[in-house]
């Protein structure tokens, strides 16, 4: 089943997602279109749409966002001490973990395009260390057959296309095995090509 991305963004559901996502983050609007995160934050009005709120689980703490830009302050994701020491960062802030995230994609973008299978190996394992999802990940990949860095290739390219097909693992790309995708991976993804947004339904 061929899904063409024109034909998918028309789709009336898809618009009426788009809208309703639109409006529950708080696009600014056209004449604001570039105001960063935390200018938002800083003219005090959280988004009326938006609200949520988390415990966390392990220490009981409970946390209030009424608002995107709060959440980008509030952002907290630890970062291991091998990848503190290697980009000079301490964490957990938005801003240490873009660091260190940048990082990691010119990484694994060069040994990509360079073919390195090595390098392109170390670069999608680093990838695991931040996130913590070495398990089960890391030995898919010290075990994949062929040139990893071609692979990946192979699956940005399919990420990408115009036209995809439902029906087959492979997007109907020219890839020799089937496009993982599970936490892990799609971390991989998302730094691999541009604009490739991880929607988690379950948060």
């Amino acid at each position: 089943m061929p899904l063409d991305k024109g034909d998918f963004l028309a789709d009336r559901a898809v618009q009426d997602f788009s809208g309703w996502l639109n409006e529950l983050i708080g696009e600014p609007s056209s004449d604001q279109d570039h105001i960063h995160a935390d200018e938002i934050a800083n003219s005090g009005q959280p988004n009326r749409n938006f609200f949520h709120h988390w415990t966390h689980r392990r220490t009981n703490t409970h946390k209030d966002f009424p608002s995107i830009a709060d959440a980008y302050h509030q952002y907290e994701w630890p970062i291991p001490r091998v990848l503190r020491a290697r980009f000079s960062v301490k964490g957990p802030s938005f801003a240490d973990n873009h660091v260190v995230l940048s990082g990691l994609q010119s990484d694994l973008r060069m040994s990509v395009v360079a073919g390195n299978d090595l390098d392109t190996r170390v670069a999608a394992k680093n990838i695991q260390i931040w996130g913590g999802t070495q398990r089960g990940n890391n030995q898919y990949i010290d075990g994949f057959i062929g040139n990893f860095a071609d692979h990946l290739r192979a699956v940005g390219a399919s990420l990408t296309a115009a036209t995809i097909n439902l029906r087959t693992p492979y997007l109907g790309g020219t890839i020799a095995q089937p496009i993982r995708s599970n936490a892990g991976f799609t971390k991989i993804h998302s730094l691999l090509v541009d604009d490739f947004i991880i929607y988690d339904s379950r948060v």
